[in-house]
């Protein structure tokens, strides 16, 4: 126990003293305390030095604009890079110059690309090691490839490649001459003067290919059944009626049929003596074959002279046998219909000459001008079939009454 005593009231008092467990865990405490305190501090301390470890190296990767970079921190190092240098040749051993070379190393990376000289080499620096491919290409040439491995530091010069030609490859479609004439029998049935006046009997190839029986048959079959050509015949027999051509036929409409019968019977069997069944017995082109070049008297010449020369099918030029010899075929049997009394012993070669005339006159035309009047030809194909059906034919006789 303790006694203390106040001097201003002169009275004292005892008080007891703390014990020495007290005092003991008192001390306990403080101990416990310092403890804790350098704990925290060294673990902020170990966190702060791990931060600074961490975070080095990125301020290392990044300084400041200007800075120079320490050893460790340059570019890849340049002394493992290599060259690669090669040259190319073509299969006879001259240099191959102005071919592209492409250098590709996988996906990820640039290619490199280069240009062989006039002595054919190429090259490539400050090439990382590691495989690699060469890309050739050169024209006239087929394209090369060349696949190696770049060492580190390797200077490689690669063997020399060699080029071979390009193979061109030609597909030739060869058509029998049934088809080609097929498809110039289609094109000429699309002819038309002006558009449409039917100009049939015409080609403007220079050697094209003969016709066969059948094609003939259907030149001839859709020129005398073209709605053009009945037509004409038609008004050729009104004015043959309003002037009183072949008079024992009569006027009004039985005299009118009559003579349209006469003039479409002429025009039909015509078309058939001459442009089918005697072009097939004489092997012989019943069409105008266009000329188109040389001067202007050469071509007239040879229009005027295709009314007497016909194209066999040989590739010779010849007589024109299948045109008389059809025109007088026509002329007798067009005696058979027409009156007595206009028939005369020379009818058959007066027609005949007037036929010769008439197609003399159409191929000038054909040659000079339809070409330019059909719009169906593009520029490629033209004739003038009105003129060589129906009035080729017709066989009217100025002499009639």
């Amino acid at each position: 126990m303790r006694t203390e005593c106040n001097p201003a009231t002169d009275s004292c008092s005892a008080q007891a003293r703390p014990s020495s467990s007290i005092r003991t865990k008192a001390l306990w405490l403080r101990s416990l305390g310092v403890v804790a305190g350098l704990l925290l501090f060294a673990s902020v301390a170990a966190a702060h030095q791990a931060f600074n470890l961490v975070s080095l190296p990125v301020l290392r990767v990044s300084p400041r604009a200007g800075a120079p970079l320490s050893g460790s921190q340059t570019q890849p190092n340049q002394e493992s890079a290599g060259t690669i240098t090669g040259s190319l040749n073509a299969e006879g051993g001259s240099p191959v110059s102005g071919a592209q070379v492409v250098l590709t190393r996988g996906f990820n990376s640039p290619e490199l690309r280069a240009t062989s000289g006039d002595s054919g080499s190429f090259s490539f620096a400050n090439v990382p090691p590691g495989p690699f491919e060469l890309i050739i290409t050169a024209e006239a040439f087929a394209t090369q490839t060349y696949s190696g491995v770049l060492d580190p530091g390797q200077n490689l010069v690669v063997p020399a490649i060699t080029l071979s030609l390009q193979t061109v490859t030609t597909t030739v479609i060869v058509s029998p001459p049934e088809v080609i004439a097929e498809r110039q029998v289609k094109t000429e049935l699309h002819q038309r003067v002006l558009g449409f006046v039917p100009n049939f009997y015409v080609t403007y190839s220079s050697n094209p290919v003969p016709l066969n029986f059948k094609q003939k048959v259907q030149l001839g079959w859709k020129s005398i059944t073209n709605p053009m050509t009945v037509l004409a015949l038609g008004g050729a027999s009104g004015i043959a009626q309003a002037r009183d051509w072949y008079s024992s036929y009569g006027q009004g409409a039985q005299g009118l049929g009559k003579r349209f019968a006469a003039s479409y019977g002429t025009a039909a069997i015509g078309t058939f003596l001459d442009d089918v069944f005697m072009p097939t017995i004489f092997r012989q082109d019943p069409r105008y074959i266009y000329k188109g070049t040389g001067s202007w008297g050469s071509r007239l010449f040879y229009a005027l002279s295709r009314a007497v020369l016909e194209k066999g099918d040989n590739g010779h030029w010849e007589p024109n046998y299948s045109g008389f010899l059809g025109s007088l075929g026509t002329a007798g049997i067009s005696e058979a219909y027409y009156p007595a009394r206009d028939r005369t012993a020379g009818y058959a070669f007066k027609v005949a000459g007037v036929r010769l005339a008439e197609i003399a006159v159409a191929n000038v035309f054909e040659e000079f001008f339809s070409r330019r009047l059909t719009p169906s030809l593009l520029g490629h194909h033209s004739s003038v079939q009105a003129l060589r059906t129906g009035k080729r034919h017709a066989g009217r006789r100025s002499n009639a009454k």
